[in-house]
């Protein structure tokens, strides 16, 4: 799977999202790296929902890891919406540094 995009997934509760994701990221599994393919679930209780986790989330793999990942999955974003001012302008910014280290790896 070649993609230097960002795709996003959105749609009613329960019509299976997760699982097609989760499904996608089993395959790429199958060619990549743990360090390759990072799931991010918003849902997890130990993730602060502060602007500042989203600005240092990538810097903070590279350091942890060597590299970027080359697949970010980032389920249930929308509860950043929750109480997080400015939380579109740092998603943008994570998009935007991710897709510049994936244009620097190719």
């Amino acid at each position: 799977m070649k993609l230097n995009k960002v795709i996003v997934l959105n749609g009613f509760r329960r019509v299976g999202k997760t699982y097609l994701l989760m499904h996608v990221a089993k395959e790429l599994l199958k060619t990549n790296s743990r360090r390759q393919v990072v799931y991010l679930n918003f849902e997890d209780e130990r993730i602060p929902l502060k602007t500042e986790f989203l600005t240092e989330l990538i810097p903070t793999i590279e350091e942890m890891w060597g590299e970027a990942p080359k697949y970010l999955y980032l389920m249930k974003c929308n509860l950043f919406l929750i109480g997080v001012n400015g939380y579109e302008e740092y998603m943008i910014n994570i998009i935007y540094v991710f897709l510049s280290q994936a244009a620097i790896r190719k």
